[in-house]
């Protein structure tokens, strides 16, 4: 299914997720920032407008509509995913564009988009950002009709209520801990509107699917396997990077361990083969040795003779100890030379993999600390303890759990002095805090669609 199926997610905007939405468009946030890997601009689709940015298209959209006061939630973002197995050519991302655009204004009234875009300076180009808020004309309950209303919410649950309809309602049981049918005092069932976020995340995805088939032709789409449980099902690009990392730093230490095994074996086999004397044992003996306490720094090729291999040593050891080692080396056997090589080989790459590892980490926390997500610990000074500022779901706890088991202690060193010496760097991260509320930008997807899945 990798490749051929379609999805839909939602979140709503408020003013300060939308301005945040505005600077990550123009790459001036720091996701967007590390995202970027090629210099292209965006598709943008501006009906009110080509020199609009998005919170200027937003005010053209809104002006004179009514909403309702009391919510604080602006727009609605969209992001809609197309399948990877669609080829990335010019007229394929133009007709992506568009039509996740039509899909929105179909499913929303007709009147919803005031600005999409799909980015093309990202490593994935099969997703369109789709920013709207509906309109529809409202009827007061005197017949009068207004113009121009905006609701967040009335389509989503119109289409998952059309699609879903009622089901027996269910209530957790206190004493068996168990969901149980609810009945009313007469034995009838009790039942419930099927429009809630689960339901409306439901009928989009099967709407988005229907719509990839039939309104694009592309019949081999799939359709994403629906979810069990509510938890989040996609990492973000820099949660799925530290992973991917580690995978590469796991087998890197497991074929290392192979090495190291397959050296002890064979140091034992071919000094006993091998050493003609006690002399000569002695000698490999003292010359593994050194190489694992770092006295022999690699075994490597010869500059001279390719086909041979050397060693290095640091220049701080004494002309007797060099010449001490030069003899040792003599006495190894090329079979053993050969696997010391390749030891050699792979410590270099466990130990850049191992500073890539903590360089992610490091930058990680101190990102996630930027935005006031987390904080050492104040009456722990020197602990590599932290503090976590506000709720975060369970894969994002996990990741900064992670990290700070990496470099707790060296982040919290750099915090502090910036803390203490830099307080000017302490009040523009605040103003960052302010303008930025959702973390990273995808960090606060709800739950309606993607619990589709």
């Amino acid at each position: 299914m990798k490749g051929k199926s379609g999805s839909v997610r939602m979140k709503s905007l408020d003013a300060s997720g939308l301005a945040a939405m505005g600077r990550h468009e123009k790459r001036l946030d720091y996701a967007g920032s590390k995202r970027a890997i090629r210099d292209v601009p965006p598709l943008v689709y501006s009906p009110y407008g080509d020199g609009l940015d998005l919170e200027q298209s937003y005010a053209a959209h809104v002006e004179g509509t009514k909403r309702n006061k009391g919510g604080r939630a602006l727009a609605r973002h969209g992001f809609l995913q197309f399948p990877t197995d669609l080829p990335v050519t010019p007229e394929n991302e133009q007709r992506m564009l568009d039509e996740a655009v039509a899909f929105i204004n179909a499913t929303h009234g007709g009147r919803a988009v005031f600005r999409a875009r799909l980015d093309r300076d990202e490593a994935g180009r099969h997703g369109v950002d789709v920013f709207f808020a509906p309109k529809y004309e409202k009827t007061t309950r005197r017949g009068k009709v207004i113009e121009d209303w905006i609701s967040l919410s009335k389509f989503g649950k119109e289409l998952a209520l059309e699609r879903f309809g009622e089901r027996q309602k269910k209530e957790k049981n206190p004493d068996s801990g168990l969901f149980e049918l609810v009945f009313d005092k007469a034995g009838q069932p009790v039942m419930e509107r099927c429009d809630s976020p689960v339901f409306q995340g439901r009928a989009l995805q099967d709407l988005w699917t229907g719509h990839l088939r039939d309104g694009m032709g592309l019949e081999w789409v799939e359709r994403g396997k629906v979810k069990v449980g509510r938890d989040q099902d996609r990492l973000e690009p820099e949660e799925y990077k530290i992973a991917q990392e580690r995978k590469k730093l796991e087998a890197v230490k497991a074929d290392l361990a192979a090495k190291v095994r397959e050296l002890d074996t064979r140091e034992i086999a071919l000094a006993e083969k091998e050493a003609a004397s006690v002399s000569r044992s002695a000698a490999i003996g003292e010359f593994v040795g050194a190489f694992r306490s770092g006295e022999i720094a690699k075994v490597i090729p010869s500059s001279k003779n390719p086909g041979k291999l050397t060693f290095t040593r640091p220049n701080s050891l004494s002309d007797d100890r060099k010449s001490r080692l030069s003899a040792c080396w003599r006495e190894i056997p090329a079979p053993m030379r050969t696997v010391l090589g390749d030891v050699s080989s792979m410590r270099d790459a466990f130990q850049k993999e191992a500073l890539r590892e903590v360089s992610a980490a490091f930058n990680g926390l101190i990102g996630a600390w930027a935005v006031k997500e987390i904080e050492p610990r104040s009456d722990k000074v020197g602990s590599g303890e932290w503090t976590l500022l506000r709720p975060v779901d369970e894969a994002r706890k996990a990741c900064l759990a992670e990290w700070v088991r990496g470099v707790g202690v060296a982040v919290e060193r750099v915090v502090r002095f910036l803390i203490e010496r830099l307080g000017v760097f302490a009040d523009d991260l605040d103003e960052r805090r302010k303008a930025a509320k959702a973390v990273e930008i995808e960090d606060d997807w709800d739950d309606s669609p993607s619990l589709g899945m």
